[in-house]
Order: structure tokens, then C-alpha cells, then sequence
């Protein structure tokens, strides 16, 4: 049967008191499609969580799959689990804490969540959409979206895995909406929560909050990690909320992406724009690697062309980075992140620290003689203002597509065949159509983006502009990256 096809007839798996179920119902009630793991809230509310279908040509790792069975096999009322408003940042979700080997009740962690994060380990974030007045824009399918995409693009940067995931709205508001004291934009968040909880009919958008019956409010599940990039990664953002993109074409990574020159030029011309600004020369600490310009390089081009497609419009601010070991081994670029109290310093202290002999910063001897270079690897998992065509879209308004010089040459021929499926109403356009419950206008938004970004690449490629040189694998491997011969039309059959 074909995947896209399955909430016709699907097996569903039930998990309840230590017993596994298979049925099959005819008709699938889920808004999205994929496998489905059910759980009882406290009031027998039966609760989804999905771990959507493969996406056509994408590539999911064993990893990725235990994931997802992870954050699916999560009981919010499991006495082992805290649940606990996040009032940090300015969108309202939920944090989701293991108690497993603390000496506390689920009841007093709930209610003195600031000791809970302080000790507990945590297994997830809960996002739901809001956007409302005077709240920070946001929506929780986004998250599925850039995952899904990473995984068919094989992106350079990483996207954490993320799960649809609904639940009891009363529960929800009697365990954690009510016990939010947020602040600015947070606290308006949480305020229009409650008063939605209480009353769907008083939200304008009940289809991006509520289940069909409203009985429930739905968000994905995901696990995100790393530490916020500096000014070096994204400008200094001196000209504000709406003009920060033209800060950031002149951080360092972004002049170097739009250097028409030669790679090793690039390079140089991106390492030249630190000494432009006080703040990004305070932050970088040391004159960042080679290796790690490109590595940034290929990172923002690929951002870029996701973030255009999906109309996200706050993505300076919220992007994230681990210290990593980057290799090659059997063809392929691998990361090992250095040991936990190392892998979220600031470029400042991490410079400081390499230049004493500690033993955590040295590359471990299983990959010592893949000669691994110390990288901050980039983290997107903050994706959660895209996949609505209303969002401001500023990659598109400040034509940072336009810029692009350097590319790599299998992502470029990989969004040429995804805009050429979609032209042609085929499997991957499809599997988007079906999969992400996405609004007529919204999905309609996500297909004029998605042709227009790949006309303005083609476009570079034909008039000479577009280099296809960036290839962190092979740079890392020998030094140097060759440019890559490409029909700007591209060959779809040469991409595995």
C-alpha cells in the first residue's frame, strides 16, 4: 500500500497498563498521517502521537526512528514525569521532565518547577501554535516541516526530530496553563492559552490549536539542544527586528556566501569582515578555521532556501550550535560532540580553553586518526515561525537567495527535483499536500516559494553566478573543495 495512503486503512498501535494492542480502523482521525501511539489522559481522553510517514527520497536514521519512539512513548501523566510551563523566551510550551531517580512526587515538581530544572533530566519540549495579539508568532507543524525537509535534503546542519502530539485541553490547562507567570510576549502567550482552553470559541484560529472536536489542543514533541550563535553567525543586529537581515549579510559566514570569487577567496573575504565590528570580533574569540567557514557557509545556504520556502520569519536569534569533533569516515562527514561541560561554551571561552592541554579537548582516540576538526556544529531546532504564507518571509524580502554565490551541488540538484515533482503534482508534492494538515492557502504559499527559490538559483547557475564548490565532506577530507560541473536544470537521476 502506498505510505500516503495509510490513514485509510492503518494499523494503529495502543499502548495501555503493560498491554500492546494492533487494530485496524477504517478511517484514520488524526490530522496528519503516520503511525500512531495512543495514551489516556487522567480523564480517559484518548490522546495521538504521531511519528509522521517517510518522506519520499529522505534518508532516516536508526537514530531518528528510536527518537521518535521516544517522544512517543512519553506519558504526560505518568507520576515518573513533571510537566512544567516554559516561560523562558517569548513563545509559551511545555517543558516535559523525567523524575526517575529524584527523590520528589510529581506533585511537588509541579509545583516548584524552577527545582525541577535545576535537577530533573529533560525528555522534551511541547509546542503549540499561537499567534495572536501581542504574541511571538509561532506554529507547531513548522517544526515537522524543516524536520521532514532536513532528512530528504540531508542537510549540513542538524534538525532535531520532532512528533505530532495532541492532549487534553482541561488537563493541559489545569497542569501547566494556569501555573505560567511569563513576562512580555510570554505572558500574552499564556494568557490567550487559557482563555482558549477555557473557550475555544474565543481563539480565531481554532484549526491551528484545536483537534476537529476542540477537545484537545495539538503541538509536536522534540528535544533541542545547543547554545545560541553569536553575532559572527548572524550579524550584529543593530538595525532592528525588521531590517536584522541586513545586518546579516555582513556577518562573517554570510559575506563570504556572497563573495563572487573563488572558495579559498571567499574564505578570506568572510574571515576579513570580523575585524569590521567590535561585537563580532568580542564574540568569535579567535579567528575561526577554514574548515569551519565552510562548514558555515554550507550551513546558511542551505538555511536559507528552507526558510524561504517556509516563510520563517524569525530565524536571526534562533539558531543554535554544539562543539563537535567533524570527521570523514566511510565517505560521509560524522560528529562526535565533545564531553558534556565543553559542548555549549561561547567561541570566547572555548578559545581560552584550547590553548591549555585539558584532556576534554582533545579528539578521543576512536577517531583521533580521522584527524576530526573542533567545530561548532549548527543546531536548527528552534523552526517553529514558518509554514504559514502570512509570515513576513524576510529571506525572500531582503533577497538573501539572490546573494547566494557558493552552493553545494547535490542540495542544489535536490531542490531542482523536489520544485520539478511539485510542477508535476507527483509523489514528494503529494506526500506535503497529505502529511502536514497544512491550511489550502498555506500549502499553496509553501509551492509558490518553493518554485521561486529554485528559479532564482537556476537562475545564478545560468548567468555564471552559482558555484558549486561548497562540499564540507570533501573539504574536511583534503583541504580544498573542487567546483563541480552542474546542469542548472539538473539531473535528477544522479542524485541517490
Amino acid at each position: 500500500m502506498n505510505g500516503m495512503n495509510m490513514n485509510k486503512v492503518i494499523s494503529k498501535m495502543i499502548i495501555g497498563s503493560g498491554s500492546l494492542f494492533f487494530l485496524q480502523f477504517g478511517i484514520d482521525a488524526s490530522a496528519v498521517e503516520g503511525q500512531i501511539n495512543y495514551k489516556m489522559s487522567s480523564q480517559g481522553t484518548r490522546e495521538e502521537c504521531v511519528a509522521l510517514n517517510r518522506m519520499p527520497y529522505a534518508l532516516y536514521t536508526e537514530s531518528d526512528l528510536k527518537k521518535e519512539a521516544a517522544l512517543c512513548d512519553i506519558d504526560f501523566y505518568s507520576q515518573q514525569v513533571a510537566l512544567c510551563p516554559k516561560v523562558k523566551s517569548t513563545s509559551p510550551g511545555t517543558y516535559v521532565y523525567s523524575l526517575e531517580g529524584l527523590n520528589i512526587n510529581r506533585s511537588e515538581a509541579m509545583k516548584s518547577c524552577k527545582t525541577v530544572d535545576d535537577k530533573a533530566k529533560r525528555l522534551a519540549t511541547y509546542k503549540q501554535t499561537m499567534n495572536q495579539g501581542n504574541t511571538s508568532a509561532t506554529h507547531s507543524i513548522s517544526s515537522l516541516l524543516y524536520y521532514h525537509l532536513s532528512r530528504y535534503f540531508q542537510t549540513h546542519f542538524y534538525v532535531p526530530v520532532s512528533v505530532y502530539r495532541t492532549m487534553d485541553k482541561i488537563e493541559h490547562l489545569e497542569l501547566v496553563t494556569k501555573k505560567a507567570r511569563g513576562t512580555g510576549m510570554n505572558a500574552a502567550g499564556w494568557d490567550w492559552l487559557k482563555k482558549a482552553e477555557e473557550n475555544p470559541a474565543v481563539y480565531n484560529e481554532r484549526k491551528l490549536l484545536f483537534t476537529e472536536d476542540y477537545s484537545q489542543i495539538y503541538g509536536v514533541l522534540l528535544r533541542a539542544r545547543g547554545e545560541r550563535y553569536g553575532s559572527y553567525f548572524y550579524g550584529t543586529r543593530e538595525s532592528g527586528w525588521k531590517r536584522q537581515y541586513e545586518d546579516l549579510k555582513k556577518a562573517p559566514p554570510i559575506v563570504a556566501l556572497m563573495a563572487d570569487v573563488g572558495l579559498e577567496e571567499a574564505i578570506q573575504k568572510g574571515t576579513e569582515a570580523i575585524a569590521r565590528s567590535s561585537l563580532i570580533r568580542k564574540e568569535i574569540g579567535s579567528t575561526p578555521s577554514r574548515q569551519q567557514m565552510v562548514s558555515w557557509m554550507q550551513d546558511w545556504s542551505e538555511i536559507a532556501v528552507l526558510d524561504y520556502i517556509y516563510s520563517q520569519q524569525d530565524r536571526i536569534g534562533n539558531t543554535d550550535y554544539v562543539w563537535a569533533w567533524a570527521y570523514v569516515k566511510e565517505g560521509e562527514v560524522q560528529f562526535k560532540s565533545v564531553d558534556k561541560g565543553y559542548r555549549e561554551l561561547s567561541r570566547e571561552k572555548m578559545t581560552s580553553l584550547q590553548a591549555q592541554p585539558l584532556k576534554s579537548l582533545k579528539p578521543p582516540e576512536s577517531i583521533a586518526a580521522f584527524n576530526p576538526t573542533l567545530i561548532q556544529r549548527t543546531i536548527l531546532g528552534d523552526n517553529d515561525a514558518g509554514g504559514l504564507g502570512r509570515y513576513g518571509n524576510p529571506t525572500k524580502k531582503f533577497q538573501i537567495l539572490e546573494g547566494i554565490k557558493h552552493i553545494n551541488a547535490e542540495f542544489y540538484l535536490k531542490l531542482q527535483r523536489l520544485a520539478d515533482d511539485f510542477r508535476r503534482k507527483d509523489e514528494l508534492y503529494h506526500y506535503f499536500h497529505q502529511s502536514f494538515d497544512l491550511q489550502p492557502k498555506d500549502f499553496q504559499a509553501l509551492v509558490t516559494n518553493l518554485k521561486d527559490a529554485a528559479a532564482i538559483l537556476e537562475s545564478s547557475c545560468r548567468n555564471g553566478q552559482l558555484r558549486f564548490d561548497l562540499d564540507t565532506k570533501e573539504f574536511m577530507a583534503q583541504g580544498f573543495s573542487e567546483e563541480k560541473r552542474v546542469n542548472c536544470r539538473g539531473e535528477y537521476p544522479s542524485i541517490q
